[in-house]
């Protein structure tokens, strides 16, 4: 029977059927691409992250007559013979005013402890942040109408050789004959007459083949070296850090986990991490170049050929 004029056809629901189940063919095919397309431009932007960092490094190297920043330092007052830590959630370099100068961040003052200064003061905007990284709520500072939020889970800088607090454990990073300078008994009291308490970073002559070595890289905690991609039985403190079984974790000394010098290879489906060598250049760079042995079966180890700074 002809369809009176005027009188659109209705679709049946078989053509309904066949159209969603073409759209959904699309959407499944455009979603992977998707996906790859916002997980290649998190890389870049990361990448880009670094190369700033490092330009910022070059300035405070200048400035200071060829001293790199440090992952962090001690203070006079905190004696060796007391078991304390050199690091200090205070004496990590994003609170220094070269390196927020140098990257344009809010300079928070320490003292506003009614708007939490105290606490973000090192806190960063998301120009120092991995986009791949975990995300940390931000927190607002009014006075500068600033949203920042902390470092310490997106980069991390190389302490291999000068990481004064592996005194209080075995010491495997800590080398005292190639860097004085990290000595934890600069940390004595005023009486021993040091100015500056331990330093937990290089001089620019100390490092070796800086091409070769890491400086600054993804990463779990604000410091990182050899030991924190390795598996547990080659770690500081004798807990799992190797990324490929932390992933993106945020345990200290819990459930077995410890991030406190992991390294994060975030990128490319969790097989490469960013890295900023000491020359400067950033390269994505496979986890098999930081350690070697197997993850998975318990027996990676730091490869000291891009983790030994001083050698």
């Amino acid at each position: 029977m002809p369809t009176p004029a005027g009188r659109r056809h209705a679709f049946t629901l078989v053509e309904l059927l066949v159209v969603i189940g073409i759209i959904a063919v699309l959407v499944a095919m455009l979603l992977p691409v998707l996906g790859k397309a916002k997980a290649a431009a998190q890389t870049i932007e990361c990448a880009n992250n670094l190369r700033q960092l490092g330009i910022a490094d070059s300035q405070y190297v200048n400035l200071t007559r060829g001293w790199h920043f440090p992952g962090y330092w001690g203070a006079r007052g905190n004696t060796s013979g007391s078991g304390m830590l050199a690091y200090n959630y205070n004496r990590t370099f994003p609170g220094m005013y070269e390196f927020r100068k140098s990257m344009a961040q809010p300079m928070i003052p320490q003292e506003d402890v009614a708007n939490k200064g105290n606490i973000i003061f090192n806190y960063v905007t998301d120009a120092c942040y991995c986009p791949g990284a975990w995300y940390f709520d931000y927190s607002y500072y009014a006075p500068l109408n600033a949203h920042v939020r902390p470092m310490h889970y997106s980069y991390g800088i190389n302490v291999e050789g000068v990481d004064t607090d592996s005194h209080l454990w075995l010491r495997q990073s800590l080398d005292l004959v190639l860097a004085p300078q990290a000595d934890w008994k600069l940390n004595d009291p005023p009486a021993s007459a040091h100015e500056y308490g331990s330093f937990a970073g290089y001089r620019a002559a100390q490092v070796k083949r800086p091409a070769e070595k890491l400086f600054m890289c993804d990463a779990l905690w604000i410091n990182v070296n050899m030991h924190g991609v390795s598996n547990k039985a080659d770690s500081i403190r004798g807990y799992e850090g190797n990324y490929d079984i932390v992933h993106e974790s945020h345990d200290v000394k819990t459930n077995g986990i410890d991030i406190y010098r992991s390294t994060a290879w975030r990128h490319s489906n969790n097989n490469y991490a960013n890295v900023l060598f000491f020359d400067g250049h950033v390269s994505l760079t496979h986890k098999s170049a930081l350690f070697t042995g197997d993850s998975h079966a318990g027996t990676a180890k730091g490869d000291a050929r891009i983790w030994k700074v001083l050698e």
